[in-house]
């Protein structure tokens, strides 16, 4: 059973390989179904893994601590491996199984064929069981310490908790699993430079979330969170519930994740900066500081050709680094938008053209850019450029027009002081070089 556990690794690292490295693998379809394949094999070598293991010792009951060991490590690999298929950017492709054209009859006797389809061949619910046995499994072999990798005592409870809260499980059926994942990683650092902060991060994330939910009360989140105060060594004061509003929750929330920061001294782990923002942004009004945080992990104004340089943790499930990419360049502009800065907005559309290979959905990124700063223009200069375009000028003869810009040149000389409304134009107007059409109707009405 190692030989198929082995050759299961094989093929894991095949996908992961194709997904760390650069976004191309995930972006074009038909690279993507080559992944997929490799992690359908891997999926299927687990399994026969585990059915060659209870042939074995059907006949012999008596289990060897080492095959145990291993047994462990077979399940904790197999619930990641599920992990990495389901979730994003995979989405569960290699449960997908393609249909070709199908000659069918309708009730009229007559032949028609259909288009090629794509079936999921397993329901969403089982995928997130199987995980959940998966973990369950291993912590029960973790419990014994009978792990092969000492970082199982804290990965297995951790995936055990994400996976319960993504499978709509109650936080009561997950929080003992996430208190245990914490208290583990904090035994397994041996120092301050190999701080793992996965668990503490994933706690206050989900109290944040939760609470904002409604699922958990201000005083039930701290009381949780206080559990883990070894790592944060907050004062007594701090977790007092005593009527507390849920500015000051969040704020604490906020003060927690900086402690987090600080103990990165590696400075790789980015999740944090981001859920402050958002925090900032979504709950305490304060567009300013949530695009300060942003602005340590998106580079718009820097010379730098990179738009976004985050490191990828150890423990990061290959591929999510591309997607939380995707995710932070969205939510800056969004922010950006909000304090209607069109200056920076139109850096992040020009970088975006060079770092398509860093993200996913690059298109349509670009797209939401183009969108963003063609709102901004229109509310500052109050126009509507289809208008424009398509009643105004078309009613002007060629004559007439050029006729009167060279009358509005030579008489107009605060036209060369309106400094802004021309760096506008000029700004736009290389936009539309770079992005071809997208801006034409834009420059015309400016």
């Amino acid at each position: 059973f190692e030989s198929w556990y082995l050759l299961g690794k094989c093929y894991s690292y095949m996908a992961e390989d194709d997904m760390t490295w650069t976004s191309d693998k995930l972006i074009a379809l038909d690279k993507k179904k080559i992944t997929a394949s490799y992690q359908r094999k891997a999926i299927v070598c687990h399994l026969m893994a585990i059915n060659t293991f209870n042939k074995t010792y059907k006949a012999e009951p008596n289990i060897k601590n080492e095959d145990e060991t291993v047994l462990e490590a077979i399940f904790e690999s197999l619930g990641e491996i599920l992990m990495m298929a389901w979730f994003q950017p995979m989405k569960g492709l290699c449960f997908h199984q393609d249909l070709d054209h199908v000659l069918c009859m309708d009730s009229n006797g007559e032949l028609y064929q259909t288009g090629a389809t794509s079936v999921l061949t397993i329901s969403e619910h089982n995928v997130k069981h199987l995980m959940l046995c998966c973990f369950d499994i291993a912590n029960l072999h973790v419990a014994k310490d009978q792990v092969m990798d000492s970082s199982s005592k804290w990965l297995v409870p951790f995936y055990k908790a994400k996976v319960s809260y993504k499978a709509g499980r109650r936080f009561n059926d997950y929080k003992s699993s996430a208190l245990a994942a914490c208290f583990a990683s904090t035994s397994e650092k041996s120092s301050k430079a190999s701080f793992i902060m996965e668990p503490h991060y994933f706690i206050v994330s989900q109290c944040y979330k939760l609470v904002c939910n409604g699922v958990l009360s201000v005083s039930e989140a701290l009381t949780f969170l206080k559990q883990d105060n070894d790592i944060f060594e907050l004062e007594e004061s701090f977790w007092a519930c005593d009527s507390i509003t849920m500015t000051t929750f969040n704020e604490k929330l906020v003060e927690m994740l900086e402690t987090l920061i600080a103990l990165d001294k590696k400075k790789w782990y980015h999740r944090p900066k981001y859920r402050i923002a958002t925090i900032y942004a979504y709950s305490l009004a304060n567009t300013e500081k949530a695009i300060e945080f942003m602005e340590e992990l998106v580079c718009a104004a820097s010379p730098n050709k990179s738009l976004v340089t985050i490191w990828k943790p150890d423990h990061e499930l290959p591929g999510k680094h591309f997607v939380y990419i995707t995710q932070y360049i969205k939510f800056y502009l969004k922010l950006l938008f909000e304090k209607k800065d069109l200056a920076k907005i139109g850096q992040v559309s020009k970088k975006l053209r060079k770092f398509g290979s860093n993200m996913l959905k690059s298109n349509e990124i670009q797209d939401y850019a183009t969108k963003m700063y063609a709102e901004l223009v229109k509310m500052f200069y109050r126009f509507d450029e289809k208008e424009i375009v398509e009643s105004f000028l078309p009613q002007i003869s060629n004559t007439v027009f050029t006729r009167i810009s060279k009358k509005v040149l030579e008489t107009s000389p605060s036209l060369n002081s309106n400094e802004e409304a021309l760096n506008v134009l000029f700004e736009t107007n290389d936009q539309r070089k770079a992005s071809y059409t997208q801006y034409d109707d834009l420059c015309i009405a400016l």
